[in-house]
């Protein structure tokens, strides 16, 4: 089946910081001063044009507080997501309640029921050498075994039963298992627990994937399901999503999670997540089938923009600009999230792999990395030093950064085969190098057909009403003179094609966006072979394994249900948004006490509050694939490129 072109990229493997190792301190120390610049251009990314080129654009603050921006993923079926309660519905799945007022962390809870096997008899040293199995750093290989010895022989099965229960009340990594009468117990090797999760006892009839509601404040989306697994020590390929959110925003969104007990999840909602970060998990179902990538209806955002103009003459043209791109949307943009955070946008690898210069790929590849971490840079400095000696940059790697410990791990096997730390990498990462490339070129096209005409022409494309086969394009037409008499379609209707390998992909009948244009713009990123549809490959790059089919994609977009008021106020550090979970109060407020949040401010006029400061507070529902930031660029002035 094809990948969906606009399907969002992977987010950064990198997500975290941990302790350096002393030799990778001192190089860090002796390693270049670290200056994190702009990401891309405007220019860069062709994102050039506006639907309403002369209207009021203040320039306003974006995301003064991660509070200032909440997202709320919109599902399948229209529904917006909001936690509503945090409890687990009484006989959702009696199931592993075992643990239900433990401390979640895993140590503290150990450490209790090493009191209860000693309590229960178990002699000491015993429940000790347990202890120590668990502990990485004791040097006792993985799957260590432990027998269990109750003092004073006592081998009864009752005592036996009760062993067995404080084991999997306190230790959940560990199995028991009763051997000639003994009790063995150790933690198993990975591929163990792999068995021991696929065999694990779920009610028959009943869905195995768990469903719930993740609202998160300032944390990556990645970074959130990573410390799930961890907490309830599942893999993390247990938990799935439709889609990404932003880091610094409150965001909502459905995640799924095989075979992980609800009651364990909902124990989470006492756990911490990091500074600054806040976590909740609710609205918990069972259902047949887990999320993939996609399955999203869009989201619904709920933006602030601070340091609006608040006077009476800038108020009203911005509600005429409000209104117009109501009416009209806007440009439909990849943005800027799309091509990375760093100078040099993803796109550029993929034109440097396009011209088989691998190792200039893979140069840029480390150079980016260091850009965003700086733990990376000794190690990208070591390599392009001494590319010779990759193991010293291996060395220098923090072990977080996955991605690029896997390259230098290649690299190690043969300093020469660039083509090996290519294939190194993720697929979904390959991938998301080429798609910033699909991106950039469906940009400039966009930006060639609004200067061409801010109305629909003759040659454009619409999609058919037919639905189209999975896994293939779906059909479109062209828009005729007549079609045009008779106002049949709006600019809101037209499609540019996404360029991919797809032999069927049609293109517009308009000089300057047509399939000759197409090609001149893809040759110049040395990519022309993704047109010609007689090669499978150029170099290392498999057209299909990379997923470049091609697709259409909407020229103008209109946000739905689109709502604004402004807002006064005084301090920067005062929230002017209020979601359900409440800090303060650190309660889950109820359906009517959140939203636009004014002190002694009950009601939602167009402008309320008081204050010497002006804040613009907008929402409105976008589909997949688009991008608030290119919304706000129609309304307002600015910086988007790091947000």
């Amino acid at each position: 089946m094809k990948r969906a072109a606009e399907d969002a990229p992977p987010e950064d493997a990198c997500a975290e910081t941990t302790e350096a190792a002393p030799e990778a301190k001192k190089a860090k120390l002796e390693a270049k001063p670290y200056t994190r610049p702009a990401s891309a251009s405007d220019d860069v990314l062709f994102i050039l044009e506006t639907m309403n080129p002369g209207g009021h654009r203040p320039r306003v603050v974006l995301k003064e507080r991660f509070g200032d921006f909440v997202v709320r993923e919109v599902t399948e079926v229209g529904h917006v997501t909001r936690v509503t309660n945090l409890d687990v519905p009484a006989g959702l799945l009696p199931l592993d309640d075992s643990a239900a007022g433990l401390p979640s962390d895993l140590k503290e809870r150990a450490a209790l029921g090493r009191a209860q096997l000693v309590s229960a008899g178990v002699a000491e040293t015993a429940a000790d050498e347990l202890l120590a199995s668990l502990n990485r750093s004791s040097g006792l290989p993985e799957g260590t075994e432990v027998v269990l010895t109750v003092a004073g022989g006592d081998d009864s099965k009752q005592k036996r039963t009760e062993v067995h229960g404080i084991v999997k009340r306190y230790f959940p990594k560990v199995t028991s298992v009763t051997v000639d009468g003994a009790i063995h117990a150790r933690k198993p090797d990975q591929r163990a627990v792999h068995q021991l999760k696929k065999a694990a006892e779920w009610p028959k009839g009943t869905g195995p994937f768990v469903h719930f509601t993740l609202y998160k404040e300032n944390l990556e989306t990645a970074q959130a399901l990573k410390s799930l697994a961890a907490k309830v020590g599942a893999q993390g390929t247990a938990f799935s999503i439709a889609g990404t959110k932003d880091k610094r925003a409150i965001t909502c969104q459905r995640v799924s999670a095989f075979k992980v007990a609800p009651s364990r999840l909902s124990q989470l909602n006492a756990s911490g997540f990091g500074r600054d970060a806040v976590v909740k998990l609710g609205d918990f179902t069972l259902e047949p089938e887990g999320l993939r990538l996609g399955m999203l209806g869009g989201n619904r955002f709920s933006i602030v923009l601070r340091d609006t103009p608040g006077d009476e003459a800038s108020v009203a043209a911005a509600k005429r600009v409000l209104s117009a791109v109501g009416e009209t949307g806007f440009v439909n943009y990849f943005g800027h999230q799309r091509f990375g955070s760093t100078a040099e946008p993803t796109f550029k690898v993929a034109v440097l792999l396009m011209r088989n210069e691998i190792k200039e790929a893979v140069s840029l590849l480390f150079r980016s990395k260091a850009e965003v971490v700086p733990e990376f840079q000794a190690a990208a400095d070591s390599w392009s030093e001494a590319p010779e000696n990759p193991q010293k940059a291996w060395q220098l790697c923090p072990h977080f950064c996955h991605i690029e410990k896997g390259c230098l791990q290649a690299l190690m096997r043969d300093p020469k085969s660039y083509a090996l730390a290519f294939d190194a990498l993720p697929r979904n990462t390959r991938m998301l190098y080429f798609h910033a490339l699909q991106a950039v070129v469906w940009n400039e096209m966009a930006t060639v057909r609004i200067r061409l005409s801010r109305a629909i022409l003759p040659g454009d494309l619409v999609l058919a009403d037919a639905p189209a086969k999975r896994g293939s394009l779906p059909a479109v037409l062209v828009v005729t003179e007549s079609d045009i008499a008779e106002g049949k379609y709006t600019l809101a209707d037209v499609v540019l094609p996404l360029p991919g390998v797809d032999r069927e992909l049609a293109f517009p009948g308009i000089p300057g966006v047509d399939r000759e244009a197409c090609a001149a713009i893809l040759d110049k990123y040395s990519s022309g072979a993704l047109l010609d549809g007689s090669a499978a490959s150029v170099g290392v790059v498999n057209f299909k394994t990379l997923n470049l089919y091609g697709g259409y994609r909407s020229l103008v977009k209109r946000p739905g249900n689109l709502t604004w008021c402004f807002v006064k106020y005084d301090d920067n550090e005062q929230d002017l948004q209020q979601t359900e979970w409440s800090r303060a109060e650190s309660r889950l407020l109820k359906p009517g006490e959140e939203g636009v949040h004014i002190a002694g401010c009950d009601e939602l006029p167009q402008c309320h509050g008081q204050g010497d400061k002006t804040a613009l507070q907008v929402s409105f529902t976008l589909p997949p694939s688009c991008y608030a930031t290119m919304f706000l660029r129609e309304i307002a002035t600015v910086d988007v490129r790091s947000k």
